[in-house]
């Protein structure tokens, strides 16, 4: 928004305010599944004070941003667009403790791993926790493993059941999941991880590196067939079309 930091700081406040009061007057006793009918308030209060943080250099009011999203997640426990823009925070600043917790608590599962876990992942390598960072790239990679199988189980169904009409949609979606860039890139990710975290002597470091077969010249990955699966509409924001 392209107004003076006093406003925006007095927009934030009166979004604040909505969100509160929508709360306490339609959101106490909602199911644990529902978003607050007044959680749009808070979202939009946070992005401003990220817009100003960025316009000022300043990480105070993005911090005062996150302590709202986290105010907002005990009252709206399944608000996941909330969720992510804290995890989007978390990484900003540098906080990859708070960062996975986030993730976890985001609960991404099947194929969400594909769409939706460059949020998280693409970020890791910034934090400088490599043994962490492994373990969540092996969780991402054993998705893409195990659900090759079921792929082609889908594909062979639809000969036994003669829903051909179908045929065309599993063989796209086999071959996106097959050249997924988000597959590649964290299985790259992965090898970097294990070459930074060698800690024995140089022949024990040799010894590793040469285990994973890295061969640049044999590289048999189709770069220019990677297919970009992101949700890239998964953060609700509010910047001007044009």
């Amino acid at each position: 928004m392209d107004l003076p930091a006093d406003h925006l700081l007095a927009f934030y406040t009166a979004l604040k305010l909505h969100y509160e009061h929508g709360r306490s007057t339609f959101g106490k006793k909602l199911l644990a599944t529902e978003m607050g009918p007044s959680d749009a308030y808070a979202l939009l209060a946070a992005n401003v004070m990220y817009d100003l943080s960025r316009r000022e250099n300043k990480s105070d009011h993005l911090f005062e941003a996150l302590c709202l999203l986290q105010y907002v997640l005990r009252n709206s426990t399944s608000n996941f667009h909330v969720k992510l823009l804290s995890l989007k925070i978390y990484h900003l600043f540098g906080c990859q403790v708070g960062a996975q917790e986030m993730y976890e608590y985001l609960d991404i599962k099947q194929i969400q791993l594909d769409s939706m876990g460059y949020v998280h992942c693409q970020l890791l390598p910034l934090g400088g926790r490599f043994s962490g960072n492994r373990n969540v790239y092996d969780a991402t990679l054993k998705f893409f493993t195990n659900s090759y199988k079921e792929r082609l189980e889908y594909i062979a169904l639809t000969y036994r059941f003669c829903t051909f009409s179908k045929m065309e949609e599993f063989m796209n979606f086999k071959e996106r999941l097959t050249n997924s860039l988000q597959y590649v890139a964290c299985s790259v990710e992965a090898q970097i991880c294990d070459l930074v975290s060698c800690y024995g002597n140089i022949t024990q470091n040799l010894s590793a590196y040469v285990a994973m077969s890295i061969e640049p010249a044999e590289d048999r990955i189709a770069w220019h067939e990677l297919s970009d699966n992101r949700d890239l509409g998964a953060i609700i924001r509010w910047d001007p079309l044009h």
